[in-house]
């Protein structure tokens, strides 16, 4: 018989600044713009978020100096489907596309902070709608996420 495990919400902290970001750019480009803009540090992690069928790109960066974190999570991931059937169609195929947040589809990708200090989310966000290549940015309520177990790491 197999055993289930699941993660009591005691055992992590749901305090955390979420900005949501809406940008063409492939993630290390706009990681790179994020790091050279805010002078940060983000640096992809060896192995990809994965969730369910999804693999989502995370990037990191630990401030000693303000002891914050700073992450970058892609929010969309794609997976190409054979579809078997015979006909006209047959060898025909699909993307499928998987999200770390559902209810945020249409976000391109999310800004997460770890800090102790209050209100930097705002000024963060400043920093961020200051970069041309993306197209939107603001905060996201993390208490009305459903999903947001998916951004613990």
């Amino acid at each position: 018989m197999a055993t289930t495990y699941k993660i009591s919400s005691e055992l992590y902290d749901e305090s955390f600044g979420l900005i949501a970001l809406h940008s063409s750019m492939p993630a290390y480009t706009l990681v790179y713009y994020l790091n050279s803009t805010m002078e940060l540090r983000l640096s992809r992690l060896e192995n990809d978020f994965k969730i369910g069928r999804g693999n989502f790109p995370v990037y990191e960066w630990y401030d000693e100096k303000t002891d914050s974190s700073y992450y970058v999570y892609g929010n969309q991931s794609t997976e190409e489907e054979t579809l078997e059937s015979v006909g006209l169609f047959s060898n025909a195929s699909t993307i499928k596309s998987y999200y770390l947040l559902d209810e945020k589809k249409e976000c391109d990708y999310f800004f997460r902070i770890d800090t102790d200090f209050p209100k930097i989310e705002s000024n963060v966000l400043r920093q961020i709608k200051l970069i041309e290549g993306i197209a939107l940015a603001y905060l996201v309520d993390v208490d009305t996420l459903k999903s947001k177990q998916n951004l613990i790491l």
